[in-house]
């Protein structure tokens, strides 16, 4: 459920939704359960994981047995699958196969538990909403995008870009141009050269007009003056190669579809069509699901999964539907979590991530459901052991991180839970490796009211 206005929205919570007035500092969530999934040249000192000023979490590991989780091979009916994690989804034409892989390491972490450390607070801004990984600056090292809400002026609200140290440190945030706007979701990938651009759907101050806005990366760590898309989403934005061109083109949901707007070769993006003729809430994601080459859309509405399969020259099908036990999803994912070279599916609502298994030409079988602690707020498929198999890792409301290691029988490990205990809202998780040891790391963010009660960015390395 969203807010009547983006200028009363601080969290889209399931299932209800938490409004505030972005002139009152200290308007906090009225429940609980959240939605979701380069910059100037200014240089900054790096703040490294174990020198930053910033206050370093209790982070705990606990091995806890996720209730009720299903491991049976489901049966097989027509469905989507696809293929993501932190970057997949911004993928310019990722494969829908991934190339059947022998077998899925078993026991090579300790209790089936990545190896991460405390969670550490690298930045804190004010009401955080969306962060990724991305090679910024082109230095090899992955950086960090956070997109903020802000107080509902300018001083707060944009987006931010931490940049990477490759060591696991990051500078301090310094917030790209064009700051009139309170940032929502964001994406962050190549748009049409080798330069990572950056989307983001704002509301641009002080009406809170919805848009997309997008920054044209430098490759220096540094961006062009932005280009806003007038109501190109209204909650999240993916880059994906629809129309199999080479460029990714835009992707946000919408309450008439999934809208997309085709990148040009001038590397702006065209008008938006809307496609499937059903809203799409809280998530949208790009991927070749079916193995035909083929860019395809995976969103989620009230009670369901929601697929479009493109027809690879910007055209979809009718769209298709699969039920979910749960009546709101808040974050779709795409993976390939048994390692068979066929994308599978996932969705989060409450405490639980349903998983379908995919068959390589759409199908998909009957949702599994695994527990995990508290209701899951937003989720990334990382493989952190390198196996083949996606893993999926969980941010929580409890303030926890659950991470479930995928296995080639399509079963899953028990969840294993890191504490972090932040003080704002936990909305956002993404993965990538940020130290270079092959072992995918975590960043969490949290929304809230100011920075002392939101705006939080940690990162969670492993062996770190």
């Amino acid at each position: 459920m969203r807010c009547s206005s983006l200028a009363m929205c601080f969290v889209i919570l399931a299932p209800a939704a938490a409004c505030y007035d972005p002139a009152d500092a200290g308007g906090t969530a009225s429940s609980a359960g959240s939605s979701s999934t380069g910059m100037s040249d200014g240089t900054s000192a790096t703040t490294t994981a174990s020198t930053t000023a910033s206050t370093t979490a209790s982070t705990t590991a606990t091995n806890t047995t996720a209730t009720e989780v299903t491991t049976e091979q489901p049966s097989t009916s027509a469905g989507p699958g696809s293929d993501t994690d932190a970057t997949g989804d911004s993928s310019a034409g990722s494969s829908g196969t991934t190339g059947e892989v022998s077998g899925c390491l078993d026991g090579l972490f300790v209790d089936d538990a990545p190896p991460l450390g405390d969670a550490v607070q690298v930045a804190s801004l004010f009401n955080s909403q969306g962060v990724e990984f991305a090679d910024v600056d082109d230095d090899g090292d992955l950086d960090l995008l956070v997109s903020d809400f802000g107080d509902g002026g300018v001083n707060q609200s944009g987006v931010f870009y931490l940049a990477g140290d490759g060591s696991g440190g990051f500078a301090a945030p310094v917030k790209l141009p064009g700051g009139d706007a309170a940032a929502v979701r964001l994406a962050a990938a190549p748009i049409a050269d080798n330069t990572v651009d950056v989307v983001a759907m704002v509301a641009i101050l002080p009406e809170y007009d919805p848009a997309v806005r997008r920054w044209r990366g430098n490759g220096d760590g540094s961006f062009l003056a932005p280009t806003d898309y007038p109501v190109a989403s209204d909650w999240d934005v993916s880059l994906f190669d629809v129309d199999g061109d080479g460029r990714r083109d835009l992707l946000g949901t919408h309450a008439e579809g999934a809208r997309v707007a085709i990148a040009t070769a001038a590397e702006s993006f065209g008008a938006t069509t809307d496609y499937g003729g059903a809203a799409t809430v809280n998530a949208i994601r790009g991927g070749d699901v079916d193995g035909d080459g083929d860019g395809d859309i995976l969103s989620a509405s009230t009670g369901q999964l929601q697929l479009l399969r493109g027809d690879g020259a910007g055209g979809f099908g009718a769209l298709e539907t699969f039920a979910l036990p749960g009546s709101y999803p808040i974050d779709v994912l795409i993976a390939d979590f048994d390692g068979d070279g066929s994308m599978d599916i996932a969705a989060t609502w409450d405490a639980i991530v349903a998983v379908l298994q995919g068959d390589g030409a759409g199908g998909f079988g009957a949702p599994v459901e695994l527990t995990v602690q508290g209701s899951t707020l937003a989720g990334t498929t990382p493989d952190f052991d390198g196996d083949g198999c996606g893993d999926i890792a969980v941010f929580n409301n409890t303030g926890s991180v659950s991470t479930i290691m995928g296995r080639d029988d399509f079963t899953f490990t028990d969840q294993h839970v890191f504490n972090i205990v932040p003080v704002g809202y936990p909305y956002d998780i993404a993965s990538g490796d940020v130290d270079g040891d092959q072992i995918a790391d975590l960043a969490a963010i949290t929304a809230g009211g100011g920075p002392d009660s939101g705006g939080e960015v940690f990162v969670l390395r492993s062996g770190g």
